[in-house]
């Protein structure tokens, strides 16, 4: 692949960059403002658990335009910072562009198809625990490092060739990257599980610990998943039948101190925060669908002037 963008070099950007860089694969690095002068001056670093990789040198600029049309574009911003990512990159898109979003929320490649008109729209999503040390600095704890990416309603083997080379370079970085058969359902997978822990743990401003440690907490937790099960069944999503108990393993598995990102922007005041691809999302869903989800909406109640 000849021309790819990384847009974000936050705890995903900033890690799918250096695993490529570092499996020797070419690419260019959109950021701003402090992040930009720190990684065009000292590169990339990602501390890992069981090493440290460095990055001098980074092709990073905030001009993508000045770098022309791509293969394909990664966005890796905030679900909210999609929109102005995409005007970004508009100018580097053809027909044949892949657009593949990393963030929050299950329905990106609507948002993407309705905002260019143009390029592929893909889904996409990753699981890995990473985070921006300072700007130029990325940390991973833990050893999950999976990405799913595909064409909503496209079967694996009828993927694009330039997805598939893209799930070679990922693989040959040592990132775990598949292109699966439903990309709706791994991103309905993933949404499940990131929906509700993260408004549980806004909503009562507690720990996944103190959270599994109060019954009425844990309740109001299991509240928020069985809705969002409710609503995927209704959007036709084929989600496995043991999900909810897979869901509940992993949430008494998580380390007790562990807070969202949605309840850390919450408590800044002026902060921006991704609720409307949580609460937003699914109650506008299951107004589609005739639904109540009572225990979804009080979380958008409470905070509905963070929208």
């Amino acid at each position: 692949m000849k021309n790819l963008i990384i847009v974000g070099a936050g705890g995903i950007g900033g890690y799918l960059s250096v695993m490529l860089g570092n499996g020797g694969y070419d690419f260019t690095l959109v950021a701003r403002g402090a992040t930009l002068e720190a990684i065009q001056k000292n590169g990339l670093t990602l501390s890992t658990p069981k090493k440290r990789i460095v990055l001098e040198r980074v092709t990073c600029t905030d001009k993508p335009e000045e770098y022309g049309i791509q293969d394909a574009v990664i966005i890796c911003t905030k679900g909210y910072g999609l929109e102005g990512a995409l005007d970004m990159i508009s100018p580097c898109v053809n027909d044949e562009t892949l657009i593949i979003p990393m963030l929050n929320g299950v329905n990106a490649h609507k948002r993407i198809a309705k905002r260019l008109k143009m390029g592929v729209a893909l889904d996409g999503c990753i699981y890995v625990f990473s985070r921006v040390l300072e700007p130029g600095i990325i940390e991973q704890t833990g050893s999950i490092n999976s990405v799913y990416m595909g064409i909503p309603g496209i079967a694996s083997k009828d993927s694009p060739k330039t997805l598939i080379e893209l799930c070679k370079m990922l693989n040959n970085s040592g990132v775990n990257a598949q292109i699966p058969d439903d990309i709706e359902r791994e991103m309905w997978i993933k949404w499940t599980f990131i929906c509700s822990n993260a408004q549980a743990t806004s909503y009562f401003d507690v720990s996944v610990g103190e959270l599994r440690e109060d019954p009425e907490k844990w309740e109001f937790l299991l509240a928020l998943l069985d809705e969002i099960l409710l609503v995927a069944a209704k959007e036709g999503i084929d989600l496995p039948a043991d999900l909810k108990e897979k869901n509940i393993e992993a949430f008494k598995n998580m380390a007790y101190e562990s807070r969202s990102s949605l309840s850390r922007d919450l408590k800044e005041p002026k902060k921006q925060t991704e609720l409307s691809l949580f609460a937003g999302e699914l109650v506008r869903l299951a107004q589609a669908h005739g639904l109540e989800v009572p225990y979804n909406r009080r979380v958008l109640e409470r905070f509905k002037d963070r929208l």
